[in-house]
C-alpha cells in the first residue's frame, strides 16, 4: 500500500471510529461538544461535479494537495449522490503530527462532503475539532490550531461554492476524545491503544 492509500485508509478509520461511536457520559477538558461533521454551506448552487471542481481548484490555490476525489455508494434505489474531497495541508499537519507522532498521522487529512438530500445540496466537512480531541486525547492545547484550521477551511469552501452559509454541527456529539463502544467496529478505548 504506498503512503498516499495508508494515509486515506487511516483517515477513513478515523472517521468511522468518530462517526460511529456511542455517547460517553462525562466531558472534556475544555467542556466543550463538538459534532463529527459541520456544515459550510446548505442548499448550494450547482451540480456536485461542478462544486466538487470549483472546491478542488479553490483548495489548490488556498495551498492544500487534493488528494482523492471520491464517489460514494448509495443504497439501490436511492437516488441522491454524494462525493467526498481528501485534502492535505502540508503545515497543518506537520503541526499535528509534530504533536504525536503515533497517532497524529492519523488526524493529517481533511475530508469535505459534497452530498444531496431532500434538502437540496450541501457541503460540509469533518468537523477538525472532534478528530483531534481523538487523536490527541483531549489535549486542549491544540484548540486554537484546529479552530484556526477549521475556519481555513470554512473560507476556502465559502470562496468557491454559492448557497446558504451554516456552522449547524451533526453526527454524534462528542464531550471527549476517549472511544466508547462502537457497532463492531472498534471495541473503543484510547485511540493511540487501538492502532497499536
Amino acid at each position: 500500500m504506498n503512503v498516499r492509500k495508508s494515509h486515506l485508509f487511516a483517515a477513513t478509520l478515523v472517521m468511522l471510529a468518530l462517526s460511529a461511536t456511542s455517547p460517553f457520559s462525562g466531558t472534556a477538558a475544555a467542556g466543550t461538544g463538538y459534532g463529527v461533521y459541520e456544515y459550510v454551506v446548505q442548499k448550494t448552487e450547482g451540480s456536485i461535479g461542478d462544486i466538487s471542481s470549483s472546491l478542488e481548484q479553490a483548495a489548490m490555490v488556498a495551498g492544500w494537495q487534493v488528494v482523492a476525489g471520491i464517489d460514494m455508494g448509495a443504497p439501490k434505489d436511492c437516488g441522491y449522490k454524494a462525493h467526498v474531497l481528501v485534502l492535505y495541508d502540508a503545515e497543518y499537519a506537520g503541526e499535528i503530527v509534530k504533536a504525536n507522532r503515533v497517532t497524529g498521522p492519523y488526524a493529517a487529512l481533511d475530508h469535505i462532503g459534497i452530498f444531496q438530500d431532500e434538502n437540496g445540496t450541501h457541503v460540509s466537512v469533518v468537523n477538525p475539532h472532534s478528530i483531534i480531541r481523538t487523536i490527541l486525547m483531549d489535549d486542549t492545547t491544540y484548540e486554537a490550531m484546529s479552530e484556526t484550521h477549521l475556519q481555513k477551511l470554512r473560507t476556502m469552501i465559502l470562496s468557491a461554492v454559492m448557497g446558504t452559509e451554516s456552522s449547524a454541527q451533526y453526527g454524534q456529539m462528542r464531550e471527549e476524545g476517549y472511544i466508547g463502544k462502537t457497532m463492531g467496529i472498534v471495541a473503543g478505548g484510547k485511540f493511540a491503544d487501538l492502532i497499536q
